[in-house]
């Protein structure tokens, strides 16, 4: 699985995961005597949030580190060093 592969797959599952958390407040506003859960909700909403950020960045490192280490072979291999 490709570092892009995997993006799209954790985007999706977390795209998921957020519909659901939406749907959860919606149905906590519709229900004042689930207000303490609210905060709950809120704070996984956040968490997400986070998750998503975090995950885009691993990415991001995951693609720039692999790119690195094809220069470094590149360079090696014009070098004539065993690698």
């Amino acid at each position: 699985m490709t570092s892009q592969e995997l993006a799209e797959v954790l985007d999706e599952l977390l795209e998921k995961i957020n519909d659901s958390h939406i749907s959860m407040l919606k149905q906590i506003d519709q229900h004042p005597e689930l207000e303490q859960f609210r905060e709950v909700i809120v704070k996984l909403g956040e968490s997400l949030d986070t998750l998503r950020l975090t995950v885009k960045y691993l990415c991001f490192d995951l693609e720039a580190t692999s790119r690195e280490l094809d220069q470094l072979h590149n360079t090696s291999e014009d070098d004539n060093i065993p690698f």
